[in-house]
């Protein structure tokens, strides 16, 4: 989780230039004693890119929403079941 942490904030500052005053210091870690969670680093990455869009060839700012973050196998289930599993079940009853 922290390689592809890392990954997304090279990816985010390619193409930025620094000058001498304005370094920029990312620091993720990661610990057994005390983990980071996947759902924070959702939280921290949504509220860097609506600070900080990500703008297109055409100049635009690219509009992100905040995605489903599930936290146990058990919430996917449901979550699938609900979503997917259910209309599918609904349109197939009808054939």
């Amino acid at each position: 989780m922290v390689v592809d942490t890392l990954l997304m904030v090279m990816v985010v500052n390619a193409n930025q230039l620094c000058s001498a005053d304005s370094i920029l210091i990312y620091h993720v870690g990661s610990s057994i004693r005390n983990p980071i969670k996947f759902s924070n680093l959702h939280k921290f990455s949504y509220c860097y890119f609506t600070k900080n869009p990500y703008i297109n060839k055409n100049g635009k700012a690219v509009q992100i929403s905040k995605c489903k973050v599930l936290d146990t196998w058990a919430e996917f289930q449901r979550y699938m079941a609900i979503r997917y599993l259910l209309p599918l079940k609904d349109k197939l009853f009808y054939f």
